[in-house]
């Protein structure tokens, strides 16, 4: 069994491109993350342009 995701907010920034995006938690991070990579026609891009992953202080909206 999987551990639940967690509750913060990740800030992803390709380093390959100008793509970046704000994610809800780690496991929706991944997912848009692994899509993204499979844009770059670049077998080395998983290894070499990673992703800046910075945990935020989880704001839920009110």
């Amino acid at each position: 069994m999987m551990d639940a995701p967690e509750t913060v907010m990740v800030h992803l920034e390709c380093k390959k491109c100008t793509m970046t995006a704000t994610c809800v938690n780690t496991w929706a991070a991944h997912d848009l993350w692994a899509k993204h990579m499979d844009t770059h026609d670049d077998v080395t891009a998983y290894h070499t342009w990673s992703w800046i992953a910075v945990q935020l202080p989880f704001m839920p909206s009110e």
